[in-house]
């Protein structure tokens, strides 16, 4: 991989990381695996001490460096203690990032007064809502005369700055009350001392080049638990890794798994400006095809009938393991599926969305929340599906975005495989299978194909179809749109259960068919009348 492309300018910079060939002898192996269990004690020391002191009001990347200590006499480094440190202190502001995302939703989906909702919005925002009310500042909101909306104090005095005053105590408590319920059901806590990862910075991990040719193409440079022992692992990268562009870090992540101990190292590059030309395409996920755009294709039709003999040889195993009295965990042969099964995903995923950007070279993809229930696979096959696929997806669309500069944006996906994309004609009736006739219109198209267009019309209005929307706001924003442009109640037509056929309608129902703008034919854009009588 070429190095030395630095940061050129103030361009963020995105981050990558690449998994390599290691060559290295068994002892080497054996020494940076003996890290590991000691790692994990350490890991566990510091995340009781940052969680306790978050729930003191005191957020993790404020703890004094000396934290460190607390480990003991664990054997490792003081070095090694600060990596472990810093590797925990990502783990626990990540854990309360998806408390606070969580919560705002929450807050956002409830029926609370505008103004009470941008207050412990606020709250929630400072992340230190265990902590005492009066070290948080909350902005003062009043309502604007002219417009009828909830804004933030001006002062011209302070620079245009709002004003801020100190939270309340029952403001507090009341994000602490939605926090404890996010805590039990949407932000579980992981078990940092049972991470099988280690992320080794440039002080105990280097990075550098062969200085003859050797046949490999980096060496990393890894201190054990030996006072002032190291050992050298030889690395060759993928022909992928070497041919993208970047300037290589002194990081080493270092995965030990039960087989094996694999070395991925990260190059940093800038991210690519945000394409200002080109097409807006909607995907649609599923599981008969796992990619439907909305410029009509379909990709990776064998995705369903490769992952049900991965279903199959999955259940089948797994008895044979049970029936041994075995742990499932326990057995490499099932741990190497699982691999393969993840792989699969994540292989398939990149290459329909690869095949996307070929196609349409788009400017913008609007996409929906990958959901891979109701697959009609086993709840052990869901649940490799869900970690895997939706890692797969937030991972390749985040590559796409920074090295493309492709903007994502992500809309509700409710009732959108119900929806027509001609008429906006909600009906579950509408869909059958993988066909789609619409029983307003008559449009018929294939219903993934269907569900990509209406998720891509989506992005016109996006914080109308923003996914923290709840299902039944979704319902009626998609009957009251229908409404406006039909001046038809929709509600009333799902009750008769009727389907446009007087001879007065055709022109329009071919028109709303063939997806062409009524605005632009002679036919009056509003055939309710006719609809209501037939």
């Amino acid at each position: 991989m070429p190095t030395g492309v630095g940061r050129m300018g103030k361009a963020p910079l995105m981050v990558r990381t690449y998994e390599t060939v290691h060559h290295a002898n068994a002892g080497k192996v054996a020494a940076v695996r003996a890290i590991l269990p000691v790692w994990q004690q350490a890991c566990g020391v510091y995340q009781r001490v940052h969680v306790a002191n978050f729930f003191n009001g005191i957020l993790p990347w404020s703890m004094n460096p000396g934290t460190h200590d607390l480990a003991g006499e664990l054997g490792l480094s003081e070095r090694q203690k600060r990596s472990v440190q810093n590797q925990v202190v990502a783990g626990v502001s990540a854990w309360i990032g998806a408390q606070v995302e969580s919560i705002q939703n929450h807050i956002w989906h409830s029926n609370l007064d505008r103004r009470i909702k941008l207050e412990l919005s606020a709250v929630a925002s400072s992340k230190r809502f265990h902590g005492p009310a009066d070290a948080i500042t909350v902005p003062v909101y009043v309502t604007d005369e002219t417009t009828g909306r909830t804004v933030t104090v001006k002062d011209p005095d302070q620079d245009n700055k709002a004003l801020l005053r100190a939270a309340t105590e029952a403001e507090c408590a009341m994000v602490r009350a939605i926090a404890k319920h996010v805590r039990a059901r949407h932000a579980r806590q992981g078990d940092l001392s049972r991470a099988r990862t280690m992320l080794m910075d440039g002080p105990i991990a280097q990075v550098e080049a062969p200085e003859h040719s050797t046949g490999v193409d980096y060496w990393a440079r890894i201190s054990t638990l030996s006072a002032g022992e190291v050992v050298r692992i030889p690395l060759v990268g993928t022909d992928y890794m070497n041919s993208r562009p970047g300037e290589l870090s002194n990081f080493v992540q270092v995965v030990v798994r039960y087989d094996e101990v694999r070395f991925n190292l990260v190059a940093t590059n800038p991210t690519a400006p945000a394409r200002t030309d080109g097409k807006t395409v909607g995907l649609d996920w599923g599981i008969n095809t796992l990619i439907a755009t909305s410029e009509g294709d379909l990709l990776g039709r064998g995705f369903h009938d490769q992952l049900r003999r991965y279903d199959l040889e999955l259940q089948r195993l797994a008895v044979a393991i049970q029936k041994a009295g075995q742990k499932l965990n326990d057995s490499a042969a099932y741990r190497r599926l699982n691999q393969r099964i993840s792989d699969y995903v994540t292989n398939e995923t990149n290459r329909c969305l690869n095949r996307v950007m070929a196609l349409h070279d788009p400017a913008t993809l609007v996409v929906e929340k990958l959901d891979f229930r109701g697959s009609g696979m086993s709840r052990r096959m869901n649940r490799i599906l869900t970690r895997a696929g939706r890692g797969a997806v937030d991972r390749k669309l985040q590559a796409l975005h920074e090295e493309f500069g492709v903007t994502i944006i992500e809309v509700h996906a409710a009732y959108s495989s119900q929806t027509c994309s001609g008429c906006g004609y909600c009906d579950n009736r509408n869909r059958n299978g993988d066909k789609f006739v619409c029983r307003f219109c008559g449009r018929r198209s294939h219903a993934d194909i269907n569900g990509s267009k209406v998720v891509g019309g989506r992005s016109a209005q996006q914080s109308h179809w923003h996914p923290r929307v709840g299902r039944a706001t979704i319902s009626k924003r998609v009957d009251l749109e229908f409404t406006k442009r039909w001046k038809t109640n929709p509600v009333a037509r799902r009750e008769l259960g009727r389907r446009p056929v007087s001879a007065k309608q055709s022109a329009a129902v071919q028109i709303v068919a063939s997806g062409q703008p009524t605005h632009h034919s002679g036919v009056k854009a509003t055939p309710a009348n006719d609809l209501v009588a037939a």
